[in-house]
């Protein structure tokens, strides 16, 4: 017990010295409050029995956690913690101290910070450093100067997940002329390992000092009232390993040129990366035409991670009709990959999906769509085997319509959903161990008393579901029942649901019972209960088992 106070005590005095500057509006600080502080604290006990299966959990756990946030003339400084009898943690992102300050058009960013200049340059990724944005007018200027990653020491007992990692630094320039509604962007993003903060002999060869220099253009043009235009292109020379050999050839001449901005050698290579979308939009219709292209490998330094080796076109029309009654969209396309040829086989697929809602009147409303992926295989740089050949198409179809009846004293609705999911493999070598097809139908009641507040719900479930080894089969019915008491202080909540259920071959009895009772007092405190049984009923002999299982869950919310 002195162990959670001494946490709490901690978590308390960390909230007043930690940090994590957000963008502050330095013209506002007449209209902030000079400090504030939200959040919540929880605590839950938890207690866990079974029978007929090994135990899941601990038969009794407890957990605590808080949430802050910290305000100071409007900049905010969040906190997270965390203590239970399975683990003990205190989050501290604010321990990354960064601030970016803007007024009117300028905006400076010192510490710990992130931008965006274009998703295949400079795209959120962390720097600890400087930078500058500024707006004035038709003029468009970025730049950001930093860490982009602090060196660190391997740990020879676990290659895999602790490798060292060279110190990185890097900058990103953008230069551009319009507004956020339409502007054209010049991007440079250049980054490099400091191959001296890791001992050329290091035990971890695995890890090699990188450099990469990014150029790109991003724009978002209108070209008229009804016309619009977005793109952006880039272009990533990245050198894997600075100590490589250096490179020979007839391109030597050109390359030392790019040498000045970036160290070329056996381990470089280039990149290309593209997107360009038409859209045309009126009052009730919508066309958007979207190409995009990414080589395979495309690194950029300063992002995470995004698909690559991707080419693909797509066009989606989208319309209402009946004023806005009827809403229609749609989208096909085809992508595919191996773009430079470098793999044993091209993969090609369809993709088409269609969306429909329709709502004549307050009282019923209809929800329809329906997708299908195709994907198929062609050779390489090497001939494909027939047995290993991908040539499939997966097709959803969801049908949802729902009637609601209002009265002044009760509310009545009805829901029905119906879900067909069909994979069909066209290879006749692997269609029997791949294929499958699954349907839904969910058949749902509500009434609601408004004076009482009370609502009961009823519903039919059923699912079946086919594939190599067999068919599985559940139908039931559901029963709940909902009350809000004591000026809506208090609710209490049941519910049940039987199913009847065929599991190769097994046929059994799945019962699962839930109970939730929440009181709040004062707005600041929450009270909840849940309880939850599980109850799987099947022949002796069987060879699923037959268990019952009881979770109940306790919690207490203060909020501040």
């Amino acid at each position: 017990m002195r162990y959670s106070y001494a946490c709490l005590a901690l978590f308390c005095l960390l909230t007043v010295f930690s940090a994590h500057l957000h963008a502050q509006d330095v013209g506002n600080l007449k209209g902030q409050k000079p400090f504030t502080l939200h959040g919540s604290f929880n605590a839950n006990l938890i207690a866990y029995n079974s029978l007929g299966i090994e135990a899941r959990q601990q038969p009794f756990s407890y957990v605590m956690s808080a949430n802050a946030t910290a305000s100071f003339y409007g900049v905010e400084l969040p906190f997270a913690f965390t203590y239970s009898n399975r683990q003990k943690d205190f989050s501290q992102p604010f321990n990354r101290f960064g601030l970016s300050p803007h007024y009117k058009w300028l905006t400076v960013h010192a510490g710990y910070r992130s931008v965006n200049f274009s998703s295949f340059t400079m795209a959120g990724h962390s720097f600890l450093g400087a930078g500058v944005e500024m707006n004035p007018g038709r003029f468009r200027f970025g730049f950001i100067a930093g860490r982009f990653n602090r060196s660190t020491d391997g740990n020879t007992y676990d290659r895999v997940d602790t490798l060292p990692y060279y110190r990185r630094n890097g900058l990103a320039v953008k230069i551009g002329v319009g507004s956020n509604k339409s502007f054209v962007d010049l991007i440079f993003l250049r980054v490099q390992d400091d191959k001296k903060s890791i001992p050329y002999d290091s035990i971890f060869p695995e890890r090699t000092p990188e450099e990469n220099l990014v150029t790109g253009i991003n724009s978002r043009l209108a070209l008229s009232k009804k016309l619009s235009f977005e793109g952006e292109a880039a272009l990533s020379i990245y050198t894997d390993n600075q100590y490589a050999a250096g490179f020979t050839g007839t391109d030597a001449a050109t390359l030392k040129k790019v040498e000045k901005l970036i160290l070329i050698n056996q381990s470089s290579r280039y990149f290309t990366a593209a997107r360009a979308s038409l859209v045309y939009k009126t009052r009730i219709f919508t066309l958007k035409a979207e190409y995009k292209r990414i080589d395979p490998n495309y690194t950029s330094l300063g992002t995470y991670y995004f698909s690559n080796d991707i080419q693909s076109l797509a066009v989606g029309p989208a319309f209402s009709l009946f004023k806005r009654k009827l809403n229609i969209r749609g989208n096909i396309g085809l992508q595919s990959d191996n773009l430079r040829n470098t793999k044993k086989n091209t993969s090609k697929r369809t993709v088409g999906s269609a969306n429909i809602s329709f709502n004549p009147s307050q009282m019923f409303g209809i929800d329809g769509s329906f997708s299908n992926f195709s994907t198929s295989q062609k050779a390489g740089r090497l001939p494909l085997v027939d047995t290993v050949k991908i040539f499939q198409s997966t097709s959803n179809i969801t049908l949802s319509p729902r009637l609601t009846l209002m009265k002044t004293t009760c509310s009545h609705m009805v829901m029905l959903m119906l879900n067909h999911t069909n994979l069909n493999d066209k290879n006749p070598l692997t269609e029997a161990l791949t294929e499958n097809k699954v349907n839904t139908a969910n058949l749902n009641y509500a009434l609601s008393l408004l004076k009482s507040k009370i609502t009961f719900t009823t519903g039919l479930n059923y699912m079946n579901m086919t594939n190599f080894s067999g068919s599985n089969q559940a139908m039931g019915f559901t029963i709940g029942i909902m009350s809000m008491l004591a000026n809506d202080k208090l609710m209490l909540a049941l519910t049940n649901s039987l199913m009847k259920t065929d599991y190769l071959g097994n046929s059994g009895k799945v019962l699962i019972s839930g109970f939730t009772a929440s009181y709040s007092l004062m707005k600041q405190h929450s009270f909840r209960l849940n309880t939850y049984f599980t109850g799987n009923y099947y022949a002796e002999g069987a060879s699923v088992p037959s268990y019952k299982e009881f979770k109940g869950d306790l919690s207490y919310v203060y909020t501040f």
